[in-house]
C-alpha cells in the first residue's frame, strides 16, 4: 500500500480525485466503486469539476454504490444512495442506466446481494474503487468480524459506526442496525483502490489499518496486501503514524502533482 500525506483536506481531495482521473481517462468504460462517506464529499466535488470543465467523461463509466443501510430506499434522505446522487451521480454525465445501487428497502439479503455481485461481475469487476476507512476500521460497511467477507453481504453495524452516524439520523438509536455492502473479496479484486481519509478522529484507525496486523478485526488492514492500493490522508489522520512510518523506512518521493510526504509500501 502506498500512503500519501496531503497538506490539508482540500489537497487530499484533489490528490485522490487525480488518481481516479488517471484510471477513468485511460479506461473510459471503467467500472467504478463509489463510497458514500462524508470524507469523500470533496473528492466528488473535484471529480464533478473535472467533468464540468470537459476534462473527464463519465458517460461510459459503470458506477456502483458500495453499500446501503438496510431498510432505506433510494428516496430516503438518509440513504447512501441520496449522498451519491447529490454529490456525484447527478452532478456528472453518468448515465442513470449505468449506475447501480443496493436496494436497501428489500429485506431479502440473498436477492439484493446476489444481484449486486452479478452486476459487478458482468461489468468486468472494479477498475477503481474510491472509499474511506470507517471509525471501526471498516471498508465500505464491512465491520470487524471473525473472518473477511468474500462477496456482497449484509453486515450488522458496529457500535462505533452507529455512533459515527448518530448525528445524521438525529440520534444513535435511529441508525439502522445493518447494511448491505460489497464484500472484502469483491473490493480486493479491484485493479485500483483509492482511500481518502481525514480528521484526527481517524488517526488511531489509520495507524491500526495501515501499520497494524492484518486481521478481520480491522477490515481495512487487508489493503496492506493489495498490489495497487493508495491511501491519501490529511495530516490529522496521519498524526499517530509518523514514528512508525519512519521506523519502517517507508518514506519516498512521488511523481504525482499532489503527492506529498510519506509514501509507504507494504
Amino acid at each position: 500500500m502506498e500512503i500519501i500525506v496531503a497538506d490539508d483536506y482540500r489537497d487530499m481531495c484533489e490528490a485522490a480525485a487525480d488518481i481516479v482521473y488517471d484510471v477513468i481517462a485511460s479506461a473510459p468504460g471503467a467500472c467504478m466503486g463509489c463510497g458514500s462517506e462524508e470524507d469523500l464529499y470533496g473528492v466528488y466535488a473535484s471529480l464533478t469539476e473535472m467533468c464540468a470543465g470537459g476534462d473527464l467523461d463519465f458517460s461510459r463509466v459503470a458506477a456502483f454504490g458500495l453499500d446501503e443501510f438496510e431498510g432505506l430506499g433510494p428516496d430516503s434522505p438518509d440513504a447512501k444512495a441520496a449522498f451519491l446522487a447529490d454529490s456525484f451521480f447527478r452532478e456528472t454525465n453518468l448515465r442513470p442506466d449505468n449506475t447501480y445501487l443496493f436496494n436497501g428497502s428489500n429485506m431479502d439479503e440473498s436477492l439484493v446481494c446476489d444481484a449486486m455481485e452479478t452486476s459487478i461481475m458482468l461489468n468486468g469487476n472494479f477498475d477503481v474503487v474510491l472509499m474511506t476507512v470507517g471509525a471501526s476500521g471498516r471498508l465500505a460497511m464491512n465491520e470487524p468480524a471473525g473472518e473477511f467477507s468474500k462477496e456482497c453481504c449484509r453486515c450488522v453495524l458496529d457500535p462505533a459506526t452507529r455512533k459515527e452516524y448518530a448525528s445524521a439520523f438525529d440520534g444513535e438509536e435511529f441508525v439502522p442496525e445493518a447494511a448491505y455492502t460489497a464484500g472484502i473479496g469483491t473490493l480486493m479484486q479491484a485493479k485500483k483502490v483509492v482511500l481518502a481519509v481525514s480528521g484526527a478522529e481517524k488517526a488511531q484507525v489509520v495507524r491500526d489499518a495501515f501499520f497494524g496486523p492484518i486481521t478481520p478485526a480491522c477490515p481495512a488492514s487487508i489493503l496492506q496486501f493489495h498490489p495497487n492500493a493508495v491511501a491519501v490522508v490529511d495530516p490529522e489522520a496521519f498524526s499517530l503514524c509518523e514514528g512508525v512510518a519512519q521506523s519502517q523506512s517507508c518514506c519516498g518521493d512521488h511523481d504525482h502533482d499532489h503527492e506529498h510526504g510519506c509514501g509507504c509500501g507494504h
